[in-house]
């Protein structure tokens, strides 16, 4: 857990440190924890493997380590979500816009982190496959 408070410190300070705009304009990534209740575990993505159903970020989907979630960056700021690694000790993703990086790691199940305007739950693991639901935020 202090872990988990430290990484989002951490992103927090990275993404204050960038500018609330670029030169486009587009806000700047940020980063905010969201608690979500806990669920019966889900062994099937509602969306099994299409990864492009997430591209406006209402999904459930199953990833694995490399996975790399299409998403719309007029939205959410970024254009892929990532997945950096997934084990039993929980689920690293993150992304990349025009000034910065967001991430999370060792999402646990039953957990929820925003990023920029986009909410990631991770549902269950089953190493070496998670199931992660995407919504907006």
């Amino acid at each position: 857990m202090i872990r988990t408070v430290a990484a989002i410190a951490a992103v927090v300070a990275l993404v204050a440190a960038c500018s609330s705009n670029d030169d486009k304009g587009t806000p700047a990534p940020t980063t905010a924890p969201v608690s979500t209740p806990a669920k019966l575990p889900v062994t099937k993505a509602a969306d099994g493997n299409n990864l492009k159903a997430c591209t406006d970020a209402v999904c459930e989907v199953s990833v694995k380590t490399g996975s790399r979630i299409p998403v719309k960056a007029s939205i959410f700021g970024f254009s892929t979500l990532i997945v950096t690694k997934v084990s039993a000790k929980g689920v690293d993703f993150g992304a990349k816009s025009s000034c910065c990086s967001v991430s999370a790691t060792q999402q646990q199940p039953g957990k929820t982190v925003r990023l920029n305007k986009m909410d990631i739950t991770t549902v269950t693991i089953t190493a070496p496959t998670a199931i992660l639901r995407l919504k907006p935020a």
